[in-house]
């Protein structure tokens, strides 16, 4: 995920609709060589619904390319929007909506975002 989409989502949907029961859950996955947790920007995402989590060895991004028919083994830059009456177990569902790029998205999950809350 990249600075520009970070600071997107941050301030275009945490920021402006307040929404008082979400979870967002950022995670850099490593997909280029020079890929590093140190290079983390965690301030980012500056909103208490938040958390911003390091994948090095790419387990979520495997993860949610398999549960949700992701065109590569490993998911990036992307988002997967669940509402309140997923159910975690072997593999989410249902889920509300999901996009990649996130760039490309931005309106979209402002908008199911505020459909939700």
């Amino acid at each position: 995920m990249d600075r520009y989409i970070s600071k997107n989502v941050d301030r275009n949907i945490l920021k402006k609709n307040r929404p008082a029961d979400i979870r967002v859950y950022a995670v850099w996955i490593r997909r280029l060589r020079r890929d590093a947790r140190a290079l983390i920007d965690a301030s980012i995402f500056n909103h208490p619904a938040a958390i911003v989590f390091w994948d090095g060895d790419q387990v979520a991004g495997r993860f949610f390319a398999a549960a949700e028919g992701f065109h590569s083994p490993v998911a990036w830059d992307s988002y997967y929007l669940y509402g309140p009456e997923v159910r975690w177990r072997a593999m989410p569902s249902p889920i509300t909506a999901s996009g990649f790029p996130v760039r490309n998205f931005t309106g979209d999950l402002r908008r199911f975002v505020r459909e939700m809350i």
